[in-house]
């Protein structure tokens, strides 16, 4: 099997076709003629009250928060992150965030307009569930790679 047979079988298996073409249209729609900055606010709202619908355990250490992190993700086959004390930021690495192939062709092709708003409204929500303060924020440090991997940091 072709790597691009292996794609389109996980996209028409994986996602629902009642949805497929409405989140492709809604998708395209949010990042055509609309300024960066509104796609990018539209986003992490929808990022925001995705996290209040997908609560996280309490957690106790880094080591923890990042398992349940990682166990959200892992449902939605969203791909994996690694938290990293830096003293003064938290990084958070995301890997796989634009899954491969599969955000592209189920969404359209400009996931990378609106996928890290996204998980910065995420994980704004998530971190200050757990006690962050109201004073940090989560920020983009580096735009989508190659490999679908994101690092944001969240620090003043």
């Amino acid at each position: 099997m072709t790597p691009n047979r292996n794609v389109d079988y996980k996209i028409h298996r994986d996602t629902s076709k009642q949805w497929r073409r409405l989140l492709a249209a809604m998708a395209q729609e949010m990042t055509s003629g609309e300024p960066y900055d509104a796609c990018h606010a539209f986003s992490h709202r929808a990022g925001m009250r995705y996290a209040d619908q997908s609560l996280l355990p309490d957690c106790t250490s880094l080591e923890e928060l990042e398992a349940a992190i990682n166990a959200r993700w892992k449902l939605m086959d969203w791909g994996w992150i690694n938290l990293v004390d830096q003293g003064n930021a938290l990084l958070i690495v995301h890997h796989s965030a634009n899954n491969g192939q599969l955000l592209a062709d189920a969404f359209g092709e400009d996931g990378d307009a609106w996928v890290p708003g996204f998980l910065t409204g995420v994980y704004q929500q998530w971190l200050a569930g757990v006690g962050a303060s109201e004073r940090l924020r989560v920020k983009a440090v580096a735009p989508v790679d190659e490999f679908g991997t994101i690092e944001f940091d969240l620090s003043r």
